[in-house]
């Protein structure tokens, strides 16, 4: 239909037709078309005009369909196996006439959910695309079950890749569009485990991203199969819809932010960011949550687009700039709390569709609905134009709004599953990346989500070592089965080994009472990863006991009793308490009645709390030294902690009365009383020596020639003396600890305080310490919470860890000035061990090498018990982070005594080195291998374990800490020192390749260290390398030595990493190796080298070393740079 005005995209004619349209088709809410005119587009806003055939249809006048548009049309008409394959040659396929495909030979449970199976498309070439159109006997299946079914077609047809479209039969309402990618077994070929990228679309009504998703495996007709499969590889990817997500979001977040500060300007900064993230937290848990069909809409029934319609309703009200106000507050603050009342006003501002809601909505609670201190201090609220963003129309004027283009997926996955969708853990995600950017300019957080499969595998393994400490290391192959069981066949063979060796009842004991803490928790993804692994033991636990307990049920008790988290950024612990209420509510079925007769999300404030894990402080003291202090509890205190510990689940359940105030002071009181009743144990046992001391000193007796009893008698009452000093000190800081807690002022975050049934219990410490700490360089360190600066933070981090280790740290051993933040994590993690606990961290592998790594490689060979060192030379962990990092697993350390030599020797460690993706290494058969002495190889002073998938180099803690030891000179020979001084474990056991392993076995007794024959120097350490380290702009380094012979004096144009560029003379400038990647061949080329360092000439650092005047004269352009720093 062409257009009737080319030069007026509104005419008469266009006009005219609209509002014919509105009064054929009259409805309810407003809508926009869209006209394209010249290349131009335009909207016209109709008040009257809206959803219906009429608009559906999308009238484009004056030009085409953009190709989202079309997608959407074609998904519409996806109504039979026949309609798939118009759909599909609609996108450029080379389609078949739907063909029924035979099952027959498929395992029946195989076969069992399936109605019919229709091949749409075939790709033949060198190798092979088809696409499959399955129906299911019933409305909706299992994925578990759609797995089974495509596990078996694949290990009956393993030729080729393909696209499967499900559907229940005769109903198309949701399709759902699965693109499998084979995950090897690495030892029976047979065994076929799938990676399942799952597209869920709404055929009437598919989002924006899903439309974009389908518009990505259009084709064209010369397209090869591998070319066919390489689009559906990118058009099938999270990570592109998680990146896109968090760009949009990004951009609402800003805008916010920064409308609440302006418009709240007796706020700071802080509260406009905290309470940005906490409002649109609160409206995407809406967003997962209608998706359980939980809310309803206009028609009454349950409504899966509650928020737009509840949206459109306010519109259609004629209220302006009053849909934050008077609408989302009642929402939020009165019906999920269950005060939503009927009142006069309401009724008069609210449709009687959303009353109807209201009265019928389920009672949340939890804390993410209670008005907070944020909502307190908001006095001015958001206009309609923000909400406008979220629900109507994006920045460009497209459709829909952010939260209305997206799916919110709220179908629970498994590890080998991902929706391309925006899941409850893409927002982990979005916070880490939001916090690197958003939390401060001047600090770089260092925060980097955890990939999900990588947290899986460090829960399962942290268990099986767990639970291996506890029924024995005879197990633990078994264990691996269980705990890293997949399929069903797996589980079921597992759980037969179990029963044979009736190990069901200690497993299921074990299992339901492990105490799991991430101290560095972040958005929560480690508590979320062992939330669902415990889920799955614990429902096969209950399976064999025929315990009848609701997914919903087993979630919740494992929230309330095992797992705990801390965070220094409390904006992170709601985004934690966010994910864990999604992973409870949105991917678990719960029956009505339990959503209106009791809150639904429980509150998880003494569960997961924000504070610093490393330093805890009251006043001026320390209160880091007190954990685990051996504080011994009498009867009558660790019943009041048995009765804290019952009144916390109450509170956890939402149950009335119990007051989150008044927990916390019988928290503090309870501290306080333990103290007191320490300080006065201490008292009775110096009164005790002291008596001691006086028998001591008031016997008589006449000293003999040979006599020893005088020198034995003055040794006895020395040492009581320094008993009765030890004493009297540590009745010094209880005292002060005691008077500190002040039972009128809320206490900051302590470990014995916050979870004093953890830490005061017959066994003190959680059983499992995991997760990701920040990485944060030397430099960047500093109280987060602004308590002191940063050289007294980091000296405080010393004592603290002196106090907790006194045999390793002793009296002046300090962590270096260049050690990163993640080692005081490491070492105060351990610390928070129970007796038989597990340690798994992720973190930079930078400790494996460099000079401030040292200190942790000692810590571990001398007091700790090392495990496992995992690396992954496949893939990284954080692709789009600059950061190498290891998975580390260990056990509970010595904190008052070094190990022996005989002990360290016992202690073998695994530097395992895989070649291939984490997802390919989740297999119980690849860990007992590992986990196997007798299949490694001797390799000289270690042994050796090569795989394809892996290579593991096991040596035990005594050599490893030998060959860390120093030499030194002495009489023209080198000596070994006792003083540790680090190793290249990195470079040595993980990054080798396999030819260094056969040149020590064959030059045994042959080799010699390289400080031996040669002199070996440290590189230079600038401390900060974005300024010194230089690029020229217009020369190459090598004209620019070239320069600085002929003329030092010469400007040069360079730019540094931190973002100036300038000119400094070439005389300053000299050539630099970054890395060894530069060097190309045996001898170092300069035309091979990239950067240049900024070093002042020999005179000027000599002046700034005497202390005197800059020599300025003579470098004009160089000194105006230097003096910056």
């Amino acid at each position: 239909m062409p257009h009737p005005a080319a030069d007026n995209p509104f005419s008469p004619q266009i006009v005219l037709l609209c509002f014919a349209g509105a009064l054929l088709f009259p409805l309810r809410y407003p809508q926009v078309i869209f006209i394209k005119n010249s290349g131009r587009r335009n909207k016209l806003e109709l008040s009257k005009i809206a959803r219906c055939d009429f608009s559906a249809k999308f009238y484009i006048l004056g030009g085409k369909m953009n190709d989202l548009e079309r997608i959407g049309e074609f998904v519409k008409q996806y109504t039979s196996p026949q309609a798939g394959r118009d759909f599909f040659q609609k996108l450029g396929y080379r389609t078949i006439d739907p063909l029924p495909f035979e099952i027959d030979d498929l395992p029946e449970k195989a076969r069992e959910p399936i109605a019919s199976v229709h091949q749409l498309v075939s790709v033949e070439d060198l190798s092979s695309f088809r696409v499959y159109h399955i129906q299911l006997n019933t409305p909706t299946a299992k994925r578990s079950q759609i797995r089974y079914f495509l596990e078996a077609f694949y290990r009956r047809y393993p030729q080729g890749e393909n696209l499967f479209v499900f559907s229940a039969r005769d109903n198309y309402d949701e399709l759902l569009f699965i693109s499998p990618r084979r995950l090897q077994d690495p030892r029976d070929p047979m065994k076929i485990r799938l990676w399942l990228r799952i597209l869920p679309v709404r055929r009437e009504n598919p989002y924006r991203t899903d439309r974009e998703v389908l518009a990505g495996i259009q084709v064209k007709p010369d397209y090869t199969a591998e070319k066919i499969w390489e689009l559906h590889e990118q058009a099938f990817s999270v990570q592109r819809v998680s990146r896109q997500f968090f760009e949009d979001y990004r951009r609402i977040f800003d805008e916010i932010r920064n409308r609440l500060q302006k418009s709240n300007p007796e706020n700071d900064a802080e509260w406009a960011r905290d309470y940005t993230h906490t409002l649109l937290n609160r409206i995407m848990f809406l967003y997962f949550v209608a998706r359980k069909s939980v809310l309803k809409g206009p028609d009454g029934g349950y409504d899966r687009d509650f928020m737009r319609h509840f949206w459109e309703a306010y519109k259609q009200s004629g209220q302006k700039d009053a849909f934050h106000r008077d609408w989302l507050s009642v929402l939020f603050f009165e019906v999920f709390n269950r005060k939503w009342q009927s009142r006069a006003e309401y009724r008069k501002r609210f449709p009687e569709w959303v009353i109807r809601s209201f009265s019928d909505a389920v009672h949340l609670n939890g804390g993410l609905y209670r008005r907070t201190r944020l909502d307190e201090q908001l006095f001015n609220y958001l206009p309609d134009e923000v909400f406008a963003y979220l629900f109507d129309r994006w920045y460009d004027g497209t459709f829909p709004g952010l939260f209305e283009r997206y799916n919110f997926t709220v179908v629970e996955t498994s590890r080998f599953d991902e929706e391309v969708a925006v899941d409850p853990e893409m927002l982990g995600t979005v916070y880490e990346r939001l916090v690197n950017i958003t939390y401060e300019e001047d600090l770089q957080a260092g925060i980097f989500y955890t990939p999900r499969t990588e947290i899986d595998l460090m829960c399962r393994l942290s268990l099986v070592d767990w639970l291996s400490n506890q029924i024995g290391e005879e197990h633990k192959d078994l264990l691996y089965r269980w705990v890293f069981a997949f399929s069903e066949e797996e589980k079921e063979a597992s759980g037969d080994e179990i029963t044979a060796l009736n190990l069901w009842k200690r497993l299921d004991e074990l299992i339901r009472r492990v105490r799991v803490c991430d101290p560095a928790c972040g958005s929560g993804s480690f508590l979320v990863g062992m939330l669902l692994v415990l889920d799955d033991l614990q429902e096969r636990c209950n399976k064999t006991f025929g315990r009848d307990e609701t997914p919903y049920a087993r979630r919740k008790r494992i929230l309330r009793d095992q797992l705990y988290g801390v965070d220094v950024m409390e904006w992170a612990v709601r985004v934690a308490e966010l994910r864990l209420w999604l992973q409870l509510v949105v991917e678990t079925e719960i029956k009505l009645p339990e959503y209106y007769l009791k809150p639904v999300l429980p509150n998880l404030n003494f569960k997961i709390r924000p504070g610093d894990s490393l330093l805890q402080t009251i006043g001026d003291l320390d209160f880091s030294p007190f954990r685990r202090a051996d504080l011994e509890i009498p009867a009558h205190l660790k019943g009041r902690i048995t009765k804290l510990q019952g009144k916390k689940r109450r509170f956890f359940l939402g149950e009335p009365g119990i007051r989150e105030e008044e927990l916390r002071r019988e928290e503090q009181q309870l501290f306080r009383e333990i103290l007191a009743e320490r300080i006065h144990r201490i008292e009775k046992e110096i009164q005790h020596l002291e008596h001691s001391k006086r028998t001591l000193t008031d016997s008589q007796f006449i000293p003999t020639i040979g006599d020893g009893r005088m020198a034995h008698k003055r040794e006895q009452i020395r040492s009581i003396e320094e008993q009765i000093s030890r004493l009297r000190d540590q009745r010094e800081r209880l005292v002060k600890a005691r008077e500190a807690i002040k039972p009128d002022q809320p206490t900051p975050f302590v470990w014995d305080i916050a979870f004093v049934e953890i830490f005061e219990g017959d066994s003190p410490g959680f059983d499992i310490i995991i997760g990701n700490p920040p990485y944060v360089r030397q430099e960047k360190i500093r109280d987060y919470l602004g308590r002191f600066s940063r050289k007294e933070y980091i000296d405080r981090l010393n004592e603290g860890l002196r106090t907790i280790y006194p045999a390793f740290m002793t009296k002046i051993r300090r962590i270096g000035g260049r050690a990163d933040y993640y080692i005081y994590f490491y070492l105060h993690g351990m610390s928070l061990l129970a007796d038989g606990g597990s340690f798994c961290f992720i973190t930079s592998n930078s400790w494996l090498d460099v000079d401030f790594g040292k200190y942790l490689q000692e810590f571990f060979v001398r007091f700790g018990h090392l495990k496992m060192v995992i690396d992954n030379q496949k893939k990284r962990s954080f692709s789009h982070a600059d950061v190498n990092t290891v998975i580390v697993l260990a056990g509970v350390p010595e904190r008052k005594r070094p190990l022996s030599e005989a002990q360290m020797k016992k202690r073998p460690v695994r530097f395992i080195a895989f070649k291939v993706p984490f997802e390919k290494t989740l297999n119980p058969v690849v860990f007992m291998e590992i986990e196997d002495e007798k299949q490694y190889k001797p390799r000289a002073h270690f042994r050796v374990l090569a795989r394809p998938e892996f290579r593991s180099v096991m040596i035990d803690q005594w050599t490893l800490y030998r060959e860390g030891l120093a030499q030194e000179e002495k009489d023209g020979q080198l000596v070994e020192t006792d003083r540790y001084e680090g190793d290249k474990w990195g470079g040595k056991y993980l990054r080798a390749p396999d030819v260094f392993f056969t040149i020590l076995e064959k030059g045994r007794g042959k080799l010699v260290r390289l400080g031996e024959i040669a002199e070996v120097r440290y590189g230079i350490k600038t401390g900060a390398n974005d300024f010194f380290y230089l690029q020229p702009v217009d020369l190459t380094v090598k004209q620019v030595a070239e320069l600085a012979e002929r003329d030092p004096m010469a400007p040069v144009r360079v730019r540094n990493g931190a973002g100036w560029e300038g000119e400094i003379e070439a005389g300053w400038l000299r050539p630099v190796i970054k890395s060894p990647r530069e060097i190309k061949t045996i001898r170092v080329r300069l035309e091979d080298l990239h950067y240049l360092v900024l070093m002042p000439p020999e005179d000027v650092r000599r002046a700034i070393e005497r202390g005197n005047k800059q020599p300025w004269r003579g470098y004009p352009q160089g000194s105006g740079v230097y003096s910056l720093g």
